[in-house]
């Protein structure tokens, strides 16, 4: 999950650490990781994190918008599948951006931002897991009605879709957001991530559930591999 990302901010600060000099400072770590993968540029950083859009290379970067010990959120995510896409993502962002409704999507990012941002800062999750989850179904809808389509969701995943409106009706406070691929990413507050796991789990036995919180960002360590 998450492959580019992580492994563009890991190759990065290794690359510059093996030339001996010291790291620079992290925005300008961020604005390189980027251009190795787009969401990279977050992944340098640790916690709450906001990518800046921009038009010169140099002013897109990432910095953290609420530290890892801000808000105690957990993503429990649910592996439904692991083959490969048969559209890659970044194929499928390319296809996205011919999409008709993309200025309109444009325009309603630059205003979903501000409010996800105030949520978070009140620590509402009920307006911030609208906010997520309709972004991800916004996204979805985009992609699948590209040309050619780019249908990465699979039965599981519209299951889970289903189910985490059931499990609100319950009084368990849940999200589901999506990347782009099939599996689902289940939000909540830390006080409901046991409830919500055991309700995944049960939904999709035998699937691998990983279970995770804010961390760190990236670390550079003197242990090799080899």
């Amino acid at each position: 999950m998450a492959s580019s990302a992580s492994g563009f901010a890991a190759l990065t600060v290794a690359a510059v650490a093996a030339f001996g000099e010291g790291l620079p400072d992290p925005r300008t770590l961020s604005v390189w990781a980027r251009r190795g993968s787009g969401s990279a540029c977050r992944s340098i950083h640790g916690g709450f994190v906001e990518w800046h859009a921009a038009e010169a290379d140099e002013d897109s970067y990432a910095e953290v918008a609420f530290e890892a010990d801000w808000w105690d959120l957990r993503d429990v995510a649910v592996i439904v599948s692991a083959d490969a896409k048969a559209i890659s993502s970044a194929r499928g962002h390319r296809i996205a951006q011919a999409h008709p409704f993309m200025p309109t999507r444009r325009e309603l990012l630059q205003q979903r931002l501000p409010a996800l941002k105030a949520a978070m800062l009140q620590r509402d999750f009920e307006t911030f897991g609208a906010l997520v989850e309709q972004e991800s179904l916004e996204m979805h809808a985009v992609m699948i009605s590209s040309t050619p389509s780019c249908l990465y969701l699979v039965p599981e995943t519209i299951s889970f879709l289903h189910a985490v409106r059931r499990w609100r009706e319950d009084g368990v406070q849940v999200a589901l957001t999506l990347d782009a691929g099939p599996n689902p990413h289940l939000i909540c507050p830390a006080e409901h991530a046991d409830e919500v796991q055991r309700r995944a789990e049960a939904l999709a036995p035998g699937r691998t559930v990983v279970h995770s919180r804010p961390g760190p960002g990236v670390t550079l360590l003197e242990e090799h591999l080899v």
